[in-house]
């Protein structure tokens, strides 16, 4: 009777970084239907904290070994086909949200100690504004950062998959030729 692989512990920080990226796309849509899932549910921002849990682990493990573009090819090689466009396609999202959001550059939405709200920038009251226009620039803030979450995640959850099934591939058969991406990067 044959015994399942182990899993190893890339692949279930690539499964964690699945789940963030499933959980600020989600958070990302509901902006779009007025739902600021940040202010109804403020563990949201752990998503903040949870990038840094899996992108360092990603990093650590798909060392860069030139500034060359075939490199971060390499530290996609082994890994699901479907990783590199859909890091590409996130990335370029990312960039447009954020520039489109970033374009009004009329500050933050605070909340004043008086009680009042106003946008903010370096703390400096830009604007005063009623508690709907908060919410709806609540929604422009969460919106910006799901979207990099979003990208993040996934650009996570394709390193550590790749890496894994690189390193999966080594401990099958250690003495199998590089592919000809990995032997013109170096890796």
């Amino acid at each position: 009777m044959a015994t399942a692989p182990r899993r190893s512990w890339l692949q279930y920080l690539a499964a964690l970084a699945g789940v963030g990226m499933v959980l600020s796309i989600f958070v990302h849509l509901m902006t779009f239907v007025g739902f600021d899932a940040t202010s109804a549910c403020p563990m949201v921002w752990l998503l903040q904290l949870g990038v840094f849990v899996v992108l360092f682990p990603a990093f650590a493990v798909n060392p860069r070994k030139s500034k060359q573009p075939q490199s971060w090819m390499a530290a996609f090689s082994g890994g699901p086909r479907w990783t590199i466009p859909l890091v590409s396609l996130t990335a370029v999202y990312a960039l447009v949200n954020f520039l489109i959001i970033t374009g009004s550059g009329e500050g933050h939405p605070t909340k004043q100690p008086d009680g009042s709200y106003a946008l903010t920038i370096h703390g400096h009251v830009t604007r005063v504004i009623s508690e709907p226009d908060f919410h709806h620039y609540e929604l422009f803030h969460t919106r910006a950062f799901s979207g990099h979450w979003m990208f993040f995640y996934t650009l996570a959850m394709a390193l550590l998959l790749s890496a894994a099934a690189r390193r999966t591939q080594t401990l099958i058969d250690p003495y199998r030729p590089l592919s000809p991406t990995l032997r013109r990067s170096g890796a």
